[in-house]
């Protein structure tokens, strides 16, 4: 299977480059690509394909759709959205099902591959809240699936021009037409604000039995390791449960085994250990995606998953979000002349 990252507006970050070689060396039976729209003529990352994407006319009129700030992380929310124009563009030239995987999340070496390209459907990937779904792990059965998505992009830039790829993921789910089945984040009893949605908890437990593991759609690795330290000039929350997603991270029992690098959660009912394939992290810690530093870090914090919430100030963010900051003040000022 292609496993697929992408990247666009900005120089490559560190926690990028180290998952890519992450993937190098854990996958090396998987073609591993990275889409982006930059000239990166030293880049050295053996086994790694880079796909040089070139704009194309729904690129840019998504662009005009759009109408979110384009000062936030170098036009984050555009690009997140138009990722889903360019994945359609490369499954042109691959050919093939391919796994897309955000860059600041890591696989487990037993993340089960061969259950996704058996499946049924031609979309999968983690459902969060009623009207958020997240690309973190997204897989895509062909060209047409893309198409399709890159489509529905479109029309619901369209429709709505604050909509953000959360949003239209969600969409996709809903579509009666579309062969979808989430890739569940944990067994449903851990899921707190689901209102009345039965049908997501019932395709979300038949998917856990398909899978026998759960995929980290936001919460546990944001709540294990914290979230953005840039969203609060370099202040990261640990252990802080967002109530604005289906799942309590803070009830699941979290625990390690030595013969695995990532956790399982042991279900409250049965008592199974059911594996973790994958970790959403927010926090963009380095160290958590390199291959020979990531098991003591997810042991630690798994080990302190059961204490209260906690600050962590990070003085590195603060000074580059301070930097980028009066950046921007300048920028504006000369503008403004």
């Amino acid at each position: 299977m292609n496993l697929v990252f992408a990247h666009f507006g900005s120089p490559i970050p560190k926690h990028l480059l180290f998952n890519l070689e992450r993937a190098t060396l854990l996958f090396p039976s998987h073609k591993i690509f990275l889409i982006t729209d930059l000239e990166l003529k030293s880049f050295e990352i053996k086994n790694v394909v880079i796909y040089k994407y070139s704009y194309t006319k729904d690129w840019w009129l998504l662009d005009n759709q759009l109408k979110h700030s384009k000062d936030f992380r170098n036009n984050f929310w555009f690009t997140s959205s138009a990722r889903f124009i360019a994945l359609a563009d490369f499954s042109i030239f691959a050919d093939d099902e391919f796994l897309h995987i955000e860059s600041d999340v890591i696989i487990a070496e037993d993340f089960p591959f061969s259950k996704l390209s058996t499946s049924n459907y031609d979309f999968m990937f983690p459902i969060v809240s009623d009207f958020n779904a997240i690309a973190s792990c997204l897989y895509i059965r062909n060209s047409e699936s893309a198409k399709y998505l890159a489509n529905l992009t479109l029309s619901e830039s369209q429709k709505n021009n604050l909509t953000t790829d959360m949003y239209i993921l969600s969409e996709l789910s809903k579509k009666h037409n579309v062969k979808f089945a989430p890739l569940p984040t944990a067994p449903s009893i851990y899921y707190s604000n689901t209102k009345l949605n039965t049908k997501f908890l019932k395709m979300s437990d038949l998917s856990l039995t398909d899978f026998e593991g759960v995929f980290d759609g936001a919460d546990i690795g944001r709540y294990l390791f914290g979230d953005d330290p840039r969203n609060k000039k370099g202040i990261s929350i640990l252990r802080e449960n967002d109530t604005r997603t289906y799942l309590d991270a803070r009830k699941l029992d979290l625990v390690t085994r030595p013969e695995r690098e990532f956790p399982y959660i042991r279900h409250s009912l049965s008592d199974s250990l059911i594996p973790v394939f994958s970790l959403h992290i927010h926090s963009k810690n380095p160290n958590i995606f390199k291959v020979d530093k990531s098991k003591k870090i997810i042991d630690r914090y798994v080990l302190s998953s059961k204490a209260k919430s906690k600050k962590v100030f990070i003085f590195r963010i603060f000074i580059n979000s301070a930097i980028n900051a009066l950046k921007r003040r300048l920028n504006n000022l000369i503008s403004g002349e």
